[in-house]
């Protein structure tokens, strides 16, 4: 019976941590810092001071305004970011956050 509660509570407090990044947010692309990856690093406009990882594959935010819409499922304070995020801890502060899957937002 444990077991089958330390799965459950397990799995709960995956979920409960994904859902827990997940944000909308306003974004300045007129501050965007380049990674040289195609990826770029922007900074949540008028808000906690997040940044965003982006990139402009698809068309996507290039309606010609400084100020987009981003949707965000997944962030990391930069000290805990995965390895395959490594280009990013040059830029950013250790306590910095970083939303790292986003995508803008759709009418």
């Amino acid at each position: 019976m444990m077991r089958k509660h330390s799965l459950f509570v397990a799995i709960f407090f995956s979920i409960y941590s994904s859902l827990a990044a997940a944000a909308v947010l306003e974004i300045d692309l007129s501050k965007e810092i380049s990674l040289k990856d195609g990826r770029y690093l922007v900074k949540e406009y008028e808000g906690k001071g997040r940044y965003v990882l982006i990139d402009y594959s698809h068309g996507r935010f290039s309606s010609g305004s400084d100020i987009e819409i981003a949707v965000c499922t997944n962030g990391f304070v930069v000290s805990k970011l995965p390895a395959k995020f490594s280009n990013i801890k040059k830029h950013l502060k250790p306590t910095d956050y970083v939303l790292t899957e986003c995508d803008e937002a759709r009418d």
